[in-house]
């Protein structure tokens, strides 16, 4: 980023809407046909005095509201009025959660209260579910069917329009030790844990029973897996730092290695017949073939670190600024403070 910061995070809202933070940055990429998109800052609608906010770690969506979370606060977008509002956090472990049409700023300290973003504004809400997310430490969704499940470091729980169940078979102490990064759902039921010290884990949704765990014991170059992904065909991709392995959940792992893969893979994504992959040194595209794969594209990106699949095409959020990738290699499109 032109501000000598680096992309964080890159999030799309309901109505389509492509938001990026940064360092001391937030704003919109705006679609052009034909043209790469224009850059629209949002952090000039800020003071002065507010405007090296610091680094955004992670932004939230619901609906067309974004909560944007730095270590010390969330600045919170209104869609409806593209207005920003300043949330100092109660304690820095504090977080924002969607779910179920609800965007949730949870503190871990049971003593503080719950709180809804809508409108335009936070304000306490009585919520058996924001309990919940505040007494557990859940941060991590995912949704199968109508049912959302909300891993927390004592239980998984399924969600349901009148109900909140924990699974009584979810082996909590186990997976919490290992670190969860992220969850995701698969098809047939079963949902899908990785872990940055456990490799994965492979979870019956209907009873929170562990199903199958993939580690290196079981054919996974290293147990630091950083994010999975499930492809329309069912295959579970895994990230981690010797590349990306894909895993048919009922047959033997099947990792794709090569020398001019980047290394210590931070996000992957499959479209079409082709996987892109990206790291803090680059970003490489291939196709799988019997023989092993067919490396497509490559090039240097610094510190790499999101892909975003948009109906515009494929974006990297990296040090400089967002790279679309879709067609080849073009232009990085900076991203300058104040500016479009």
């Amino acid at each position: 980023m032109d501000n000598g910061g680096l992309v964080r995070t890159l999030a799309r809202t309901a109505s389509g809407r492509l938001l990026v933070g940064g360092s001391s940055e937030i704003g919109e990429l705006i679609p052009r046909a034909g043209l790469a998109p224009l850059y629209r800052s949002l952090t000039t609608q800020l003071p002065d005095s507010n405007q090296l906010f610091g680094t955004v770690w992670r932004a939230v969506p619901r609906g067309d509201d974004v909560a944007f979370g730095l270590a010390d606060r969330f600045i919170l977008l209104d869609g409806a009025s593209d207005s920003l509002l300043f949330w100092t956090k109660p304690h820095p472990s504090a977080r924002a959660v969607s779910i179920r049409d609800t965007l949730f700023l949870v503190s871990p300290q049971e003593q503080d209260p719950i709180w809804e973003f809508r409108e335009g504004r936070v304000r306490e809400v009585t919520s058996r579910l924001g309990r919940l997310l505040q007494r557990s430490g859940g941060g991590y969704t995912a949704r199968i069917g109508t049912t959302d499940y909300v891993l927390g470091d004592d239980s998984l729980y399924a969600v349901t329009p009148g109900s909140i169940t924990a699974l009584g078979a979810f082996e909590a102490d186990e997976i919490t030790a290992s670190w969860p990064y992220a969850i995701t759902a698969s098809p047939g039921g079963a949902l899908v844990i990785a872990t940055v010290e456990g490799g994965a884990f492979v979870i019956d949704a209907s009873t929170g029973r562990t199903l199958r765990r993939i580690t290196r014991a079981s054919g996974l170059p290293e147990d630091v897996t950083q994010c999975a992904y499930v492809d329309p065909a069912g295959g579970l991709w895994l990230c981690h730092d010797i590349g990306v392995t894909r895993v048919q959940l009922l047959a033997p792992l099947r990792t794709y290695a090569h020398p001019d893969l980047p290394i210590s893979v931070n996000d992957a994504l499959l479209l079409g017949d082709t996987v892109h992959t990206l790291n803090v040194a680059g970003y490489a595209s291939f196709s799988v073939t019997p023989d092993g794969i067919a490396l497509h594209d490559r090039f240097k990106l610094l510190d790499g670190r999101h892909l975003l699949a948009t109906p515009y095409g494929l974006l990297a959020g990296h040090y400089e600024g967002i790279q679309p990738l879709s067609g080849g290699r073009s232009d990085s499109i900076a991203l300058r403070a104040g500016s479009t």
